[in-house]
């Protein structure tokens, strides 16, 4: 779909719930009639994507009394800690609490490897995790419960993916899963790294921001914004 809607949220976490809102409001709009829906990341899914079988596995596994949605686990980690809840852990404030570091390479390893590794870790399992919001690039709903969702919520900026799965959780009353055999890869920019790999990437990261806004902000004549 055409993306100019959500040009002007600068928010990242708030453009992407306008996207999978939009997307939601497409499929409405069509009138059909799917037993489940496939939420995903395109980029890092189509890339390295899963078996029809492991598809067709986990969708079977919503069939199942209590269970609203299943997630995909990824190898060699779980990544998405984001968008996961469960009765003893939530990582909402996550980006906030991470945000103190970012001027400081050593804080900012030292932040990861205390407080975001090991739950990658620990959430990294060959056996189902029951939980209350998972995402981690692809999970599957219940057509049913998908319809009773919203990415959208005020206040402050979190996953969206929480967002709707809280929302979904508290209107059926029911659970989601991951998956230990709908396996997809760890995208790079979430993979675990020693310290001198980890700062390279970061290194780049901010090299990249400021030439990539200046690319976008050349104007072609009598065109729109050149990327």
């Amino acid at each position: 779909m055409p993306t100019p809607f959500m040009a002007g949220e600068r928010d990242r976490l708030k453009r992407m719930a306008l996207g999978r809102e939009r997307l939601k409001s497409e499929f409405e709009a069509a009138d059909l009639e799917p037993r489940f829906i496939c939420v995903l990341d395109i980029d890092n899914v189509i890339a390295r994507p899963p078996s029809i079988a492991a598809l067709l596995a986990a969708a079977a596994k919503l069939e199942r009394q209590g269970i609203f949605g299943v997630s995909a686990t990824s190898r060699p980690h779980y990544y998405d800690l984001l968008a996961f809840q469960d009765d003893h852990r939530s990582f909402d404030t996550l980006l906030e609490d991470l945000a103190g570091s970012r001027n400081n390479i050593f804080a900012y390893y030292r932040f990861f490897r205390s407080q975001i590794y090991p739950h990658q870790r620990a959430l990294t399992d060959d056996r189902e995790i029951e939980c209350a919001s998972t995402f981690n690039g692809l999970c599957l709903y219940r057509t049913d419960a998908y319809r009773l969702g919203s990415y959208l919520q005020p206040g402050p900026s979190i996953c969206e993916h929480l967002v709707f799965n809280r929302r979904l959780a508290d209107r059926t009353g029911a659970r989601m899963l991951i998956d230990p055999g709908l396996i997809l890869h760890t995208p790079i920019d979430h993979s675990q790294q020693s310290f001198l790999p980890f700062a390279w990437r970061r290194l780049r990261k901010l090299v990249a921001s400021p030439l990539l806004q200046a690319r976008l902000s050349i104007k072609a004549p009598g065109s729109s914004t050149v990327g």
